[in-house]
């Protein structure tokens, strides 16, 4: 597996996504995400369900609709440092 490399700022959004069961979710809810307006990278780990998402101009109701669109749920989120 390649490392990924880490950006330097913090992320603005922190979510966490119920049903990302594996490598393969987890990248399609990267994919789902990357999609909305405003987004500028997305890192997602199955095993935790966590998704980190960098943007300035994010809206988080955006990203919400993108997980559903997709079969998975935003379950809890927080603004970050970085927002």
């Amino acid at each position: 597996m390649i490392p990924l490399l880490r950006p330097r700022r913090k992320p603005n959004w922190e979510l966490q996504v119920a049903g990302m069961v594996c490598r393969a979710c987890a990248q399609a809810v990267e994919a789902a995400l990357r999609r909305v307006s405003g987004v500028e990278l997305v890192r997602a780990d199955s095993r935790t369900g966590r998704v980190l998402v960098w943007g300035a101009e994010v809206d988080l109701d955006a990203l919400r609709e993108a997980a559903e669109a997709i079969g998975y749920e935003v379950v809890q989120h927080a603004p970050t440092a970085g927002s």
